[in-house]
């Protein structure tokens, strides 16, 4: 197998194509394409969330927001995970919306079908499907019954097993121990996070902000 030379963001890209850290041309297209198709999605799955909200004209409106924002048509070119874990937890806020209109086990299934794949794209995609809790709250405030609210709790508890197990699926590092393979995936980014402070103070608190500026002067 080739050896993986890992991009050095704080070398040029000049630098970093000398050192075998960018791939060829074609790679980069074959690599960018689903960014791009995901970014364009994303844009028509928000319209989607709007129209079937019964606002047709919000859901256009911030679709084509979020089509002309030059962060994000710059993030749909990039070779990374960004706009499809943004995509896939839009796809979790739009069968939470369904869920709102007709609570069927359909939608329920998609949930937590675009959890766990937001979750195995990317663990901040979360932000996005974060949106969902809305209309899940307002979806169990309707279920006046016991019964109802009963197919409601176990709706959920479905969603959170068809996730869990979808993460699990897609990455092997769980397969042995899915809980000590989470642990070690949150201290990756607990001991990432640490590293971009003390490398550029920007990233840390204000309190450190201000010693590593007042050492700096």
């Amino acid at each position: 197998s080739s050896e993986v030379i890992e991009y050095d963001w704080m070398l040029d890209p000049d630098a970093n194509r000398t050192r075998g850290a960018i791939p060829s041309s074609e790679t980069l297209w074959l690599a960018r394409l689903p960014g791009a198709l995901a970014g364009w999605l994303a844009a028509v799955v928000l319209w989607a969330i709007g129209r079937v909200s019964g606002r047709g004209d919000v859901g256009l409106l911030s679709a084509s927001l979020l089509a002309s924002h030059p962060l994000w048509l710059a993030n749909s070119r990039r070779a990374g995970m960004d706009t499809l874990a943004l995509l896939l937890g839009l796809l979790a806020v739009y069968a939470a919306v369904r869920l709102l209109r007709s609570p069927r086990l359909l939608w329920w299934v998609g949930f937590g079908v675009a959890v766990g794949l937001t979750v195995s794209t990317k663990y901040t995609g979360l932000l996005a499907a974060a949106g969902s809790a809305v209309p899940l709250w307002l979806s169990f405030t309707r279920e006046r019954s016991r019964g109802r609210a009963a197919r409601f709790t176990m709706g959920g508890i479905g969603s959170v097993a068809v996730a869990v197990a979808l993460i699990v699926a897609s990455n092997p590092v769980l397969y042995s121990d899915p809980v000590e393979g989470m642990v070690r995936s949150l201290g990756f980014f607990r001991d990432q996070a640490a590293a971009m402070r003390k490398s550029f103070p920007v990233f840390g608190d204000r309190k450190s902000t201000r010693l590593n500026s007042s050492h700096t002067d």
